[in-house]
């Protein structure tokens, strides 16, 4: 493993990333959302032999709303305070980290893996960008703001490269479980009465 002041002899490969991952300010839901996630908010990429996978309790929450079967109710506890209870389709949902395996089970679920993916793939995009756009920028936070030494800035620059490898191993995945997705006659039909309202509303 490594840190930003360590980096193993030989080490090729960045191995896991963590990527935060934050609820849009425009989801109707969103505070209640806050409220009851117990996950870290955010995705893990990572290696799995020559695969590059993700990990996320969090990002199904953020996936489904209140038109997909989403809810939340306010629940009054036996000693007089309140709490919210998420729901899934009418059914209480007591556990939010365990939402995936709920969805799982829903007709709709190459819909919401296809969203997953996407907000996946679109925060990997941002944080390789990030990185491109800071490349040549390394600086210690000396409080001077002074270049960092050969040393650290070599270290840097070469952890920089090992995400920079991963996530973009980790898009190119995306891409290929995003195609596919897009082949299922699931994903075809939503998205075929997506368009279809969407042309409705343009003669209303």
């Amino acid at each position: 493993m490594f840190s930003y002041g360590f980096l193993e002899e030989g080490v090729s490969s960045a191995r896991e990333l963590f990527l935060d991952l934050q609820i849009p300010n425009d989801d109707p839901l969103a505070l209640a959302k806050k409220r009851v996630s117990t996950s870290a908010p955010g995705i893990k990429i990572y290696e799995d032999g020559d695969e590059v996978q993700w990990y996320s309790d969090f990002l199904y929450l953020v996936c489904v709303n209140e038109e997909d079967g989403l809810d939340f109710r306010l629940l009054q506890t036996n000693d007089g305070d309140r709490e919210i209870q998420a729901q899934w389709k009418g059914s209480d949902l007591h556990d939010p980290s365990k939402l995936q395996e709920v969805l799982q089970k829903d007709t709709m679920w190459e819909v919401f893996q296809l969203r997953a993916i996407a907000l996946v793939q679109q925060r990997v995009e941002e944080q390789l960008q990030l990185l491109v756009d800071t490349t040549d920028v390394v600086i210690l936070e000396t409080g001077n703001d002074r270049p960092v030494r050969d040393g650290p800035r070599h270290l840097a620059t070469q952890l920089r490269k090992l995400e920079r490898t991963l996530l973009e191993k980790a898009f190119k995945n995306l891409e290929h479980e995003k195609l596919a997705l897009f082949e299922t006659e699931i994903v075809r039909d939503y998205l075929s009465a997506q368009a279809g309202e969407a042309a409705e509303q343009d003669f209303t």
